[in-house]
């Protein structure tokens, strides 16, 4: 198995620097490549209700052997904000996987239930798209989102690939 993993920052107040994306393993008869060459796919600092942020990364089969891939949410640390409640379970993550003008839905939901989502089997150089979105939808007036203040949420995307 093979893997690359790129990491999301959020937060909602102080500023921190914005993790990098970078390749954990090209060895084998499957190799992952991403476009975005150790950037973060994206990061937002001081977010507000109604917010999101998109970003793109291709990833392709560099290897000899078609590949199964897979994403998986990893490295999920969070500081609650001070009225406890999770951005994790708040924020909303849409992945959607693009090839030749056709696109696919791979996960609509929470962040920290995106768990492992199967991809598409990659033969040996082919690549695929993948659109991310990630909103903070408004949960209403009078403050509802007021727990969610100062809190902060760093997590991983990692994907792997087996023999397919």
């Amino acid at each position: 198995m093979v893997a690359f993993a790129g990491l999301l920052y959020i937060a909602l107040s102080w500023a921190q620097p914005a993790p990098k994306a970078s390749a954990v393993s090209t060895t084998g008869p499957i190799e992952i490549r991403n476009s975005e060459a150790g950037a973060a796919i994206f990061s937002a600092e001081g977010l507000v209700p109604g917010w999101s942020a998109d970003g793109e990364v291709s990833i392709s089969n560099s290897g000899e052997t078609a590949g199964q891939f897979r994403l998986e949410l990893t490295h999920l640390r969070e500081t609650p904000g001070p009225g406890g409640a999770r951005l994790s379970g708040a924020l909303q993550l849409v992945v959607t996987e693009f090839d030749h003008g056709r696109s696919t839905l791979v996960y609509a939901g929470r962040l920290s239930d995106l768990g492992v989502r199967n991809l598409s089997v990659l033969e040996p150089g082919e690549k695929r798209g993948y659109h991310l979105r990630m909103s903070f939808p408004d949960s209403g007036p009078h403050g509802a989102d007021n727990p969610l203040e100062g809190g902060r949420v760093e997590a991983g995307f990692l994907w792997t690939a087996s023999r397919a």
